[in-house]
């Protein structure tokens, strides 16, 4: 007989009630010694293997089908039934008998039907039953919160079936009619906090079979991943923080440029879906081989970048996004992203940046449609409002996840592939991280990157790696909100101020607006506009450039002046200091400006100031003036866990974790500073497939 902790003997004794039946606790199936729970029940049981007839009937009892039963307070006020199966053909067919339902509690304990309340969870195959308890026991914070989940519960429960019925078979009616008969319960409650606190309040949901992976996060790096767990066939799990209504992660907000090595417009064309194919002969753009691609890497990251991972992103882009052509992603030239349509012309197409040529149809909302498209029509499960908790691990062996729900934790078992993104949702941790001020900036993205398993994993032994001191953040509208907005998405994005100038509130200069084209500083820029005062900078444009601007400033109502000291005014800035600025600018220009070319680094420098403009130089002297006021927005930070090619995550003593693999946002090691546009969604979806096939291999 299992034995009660010492503190609680007293309670029992003093409840027990009198009676010739003896006094059981039944522990959770593989609970192991410790002490799972707290409902005592009492009376004789059958054993496993009986089979009773009853009035000429087959009788199966339900603590036979189930794999565990068991009752739990659920505060002062009432009390929980938990009933879980393992087979869910099983679950099916009790299920479609109707019998476990409000009724029938309502008729064993004694109390109003209406106050019953049944609920099937699917996605466990389980039953929860919540009735009102016959007296009010303990306080609303001690919980009296006592389980004891049973395997071989104490209640006779069984499924009739009679003898001039045929065998269920798949796809057949049913026909049984479950009664269910349950012994007195007697409650331990009015426990010490300290022992509440060794009681937890969840349910095991551990699968055994070979092969089940469990996909922390729903954006793309973690769907392709699981797309990928499950083309190798694996039972494959995702957990996505948000709703069903929120999901998708930061994903949903990109703009959904992928950056990939290729040959030119010969191997970019077969990428491209059908109802994007008008822009075919109206773009083009150079090769952009592997080579060019490695460069990039390492030059926007300091030569810091790991060569062995970047090597793998590199060889693996194309493939991979030929890959998820494949998976019904929806590819398209990302020509509308830089100029309205209705200017282009087959006589006179527009040139592509040969490394961010190609996005997804419908950005980042595109995206995430067509791979929850994908993996719904596969049978994987996709648990909405169930963020991870933490590791489940023995040792550095990591065995699976405990996730969170609003009443319970769930513990799920299998290869756990991390791919939740890294803190940028997180005030505190960008802080902690980032230094001061960043706890004030716009979130770009979701508000569930907070950082949680991040954290988790480096509590479990894994190393970190990367630059935890560095963030992807552009310039977005001041007006922006302060967490991403689903119905604006990537609109917010001010990318084109290398056609202008930026100023901060004292009408100065701060940077090189011209340094690189776009792609190669955006992602730096809104860290130099969160250094200046109020993190607060305007881009200011004349009229010779204003065709320049991406179709997205249209979101923003600008400032606009005749005189450069009138938009002083409407910005808010000095005026006399603006006119410096500007008069010392466009002194620093060219005389002969016949090179402008914005569709590449035209060299049109402007020297001799401080700081320099490297290319697109132009003088500000065509009003009327347009200036956007800007201020900095976080995407996603650099530091992360460390993994090695295979995206096998590694611990502080170098080893791999077995079980646990990581892509995305929470890796570290491939960005410092800066990073080329359109590689992180790359990595995450060349690394989600590495993480699969890992996971897969190792289990098997």
């Amino acid at each position: 007989m299992a034995r009660l902790p010492r503190q609680h003997r007293a309670a029992v004794r003093s409840e027990r009630p009198r009676t010739r039946a003896c006094l059981r606790v039944q522990h959770e199936r593989g609970g192991g010694a410790g002490y799972a729970g707290g409902i005592v029940s009492h009376g004789h049981r059958r054993p496993a293997g009986d089979r009773l007839r009853r009035g000429g009937c087959l009788m199966a009892r339900l603590r036979d089908l189930a794999r565990l039963i068991r009752s739990k307070n659920a505060g002062p006020f009432e009390l929980t039934f938990d009933i879980m199966f393992v087979d869910p053909s099983v679950y099916e067919r009790v299920k479609r008998s109707g019998a476990i339902d409000a009724q029938v509690f309502a008729r064993l304990f004694g109390v109003p039907e209406g106050s019953v309340r049944v609920y099937a969870y699917d996605p466990a195959f389980s039953y929860k039953i919540t009735i009102p308890r016959p007296s009010v026991s303990g306080s609303v914070w001690v919980m009296a919160t006592c389980t004891a989940p049973s395997s071989s519960a104490r209640w006779s429960t069984s499924t009739y079936r009679s003898r001039s019925l045929p065998p269920a078979r798949a796809g057949s009616p049913e026909h049984p009619a479950l009664m269910l008969g349950c012994r007195q319960l007697l409650t331990v409650h009015r426990m010490r906090r300290d022992a509440v606190e060794s009681v937890t309040r969840r349910r095991r949901h551990m699968t055994k079979g070979v092969g089940h992976v469990i996909v922390v996060g729903a954006g793309n790096a973690a769907l392709v991943a699981a797309l990928a767990a499950h083309e190798q066939g694996a039972k494959v799990t995702v957990l996505e923080a948000g709703t069903r209504e929120e999901r998708g992660g930061n994903s949903r907000f990109a703009g959904a440029t992928f950056r990939f090595a290729h040959d030119g417009m010969d191997s970019i064309a077969p990428l491209i879906a059908d109802e994007s194919k008008d822009l075919l002969p109206v773009s083009t753009t150079k090769p952009y081989p592997q080579a060019d691609f490695a460069r990039d890497l390492m030059e926007t990251s300091g030569r810091r970048a790991d060569r062995a991972l970047t090597q793998v992103l590199v060889e693996e882009s194309y493939d991979t996004v030929r890959w998820m052509r494949d998976k019904n992603v929806k590819w398209e030239l990302a020509t509308r992203k830089f100029i309205d349509a209705s200017k282009l012309s087959e006589q006179e197409p527009y040139v592509l940046p040969p490394g961010g040529a190609v996005r997804v149809l419908h950005e980042g909302i595109g995206l995430m449609d067509d791979l929850f498209a994908a993996v719904e029509a596969t049978d994987i499960e996709v648990w909405y409002d169930s963020p991870a908790h933490s590791l489940i691990a023995d040792g550095s062996t990591v065995t699976g996840v405990r996730v969170r729900r609003p009443h319970e934790f769930v513990d799920l078992s299998g290869s756990v592939i991390l791919a939740c993104g890294g803190f940028e949702s997180n005030p505190e941790m960008r802080l902690r991280y980032l230094g001061s001020g960043w706890e004030l900036v716009k979130v770009r993205g979701t508000r569930f990157n907070r950082g949680t398993m991040l954290e988790e994993a480096l509590r479990a032994g894994a190393q970190s790696t990367g630059h935890w001191g560095g963030c992807h953040a552009t310039p977005v509208a001041w007006d922006a909100p302060d967490v991403g907005d689903l119905a604006l998405t990537d609109s917010t994005g001010r990318h084109s101020y290398p056609y202008g100038i930026l100023v901060n509130r004292d009408g100065r200069r701060f940077l090189d607006e011209g340094e690189r084209y776009y792609l190669h500083t955006y992602a730096k820029t809104g860290s130099a506009i969160r250094a200046q005062p109020q993190a607060w900078a305007a881009q200011i444009f004349d009229q010779k450039t204003l065709e320049c601007l991406q179709p997205r400033y249209s979101t923003q109502q600008p400032v606009v002046a005749d005189t450069v000291r009138e938009l002083a005014v409407g910005l808010g800035i000095a005026p006399d200091a603006l006119e410096r600025t500007i008069d010392a600018f466009n002194a620093a220009v060219p005389e002969d400006s016949g090179g402008f070319d914005p569709l590449v680094e035209d060299g049109l420098a402007a020297t001799g100031i401080d700081p320099p403009k490297r290319n697109w130089a132009l003088a500000l002297d065509a009003p009327p003036f347009v200036a956007y006021p800007v201020t900095a927005g976080i995407t996603f930070t650099y530091g992360g866990l460390r993994i090695d090619t295979e995206a096998r995550v590694i611990d502080n003593e170098g080893r791999p974790m077995p079980g646990l693999y990581a892509t995305g946002e929470i890796t570290g090691g491939f960005f410092y500073d800066n990073y080329p546009g359109g590689s992180g969604l790359m990595r995450g979806a060349v690394f989600g497939r590495r993480a699969a096939a890992s996971a897969v291999t190792d289990r098997a």
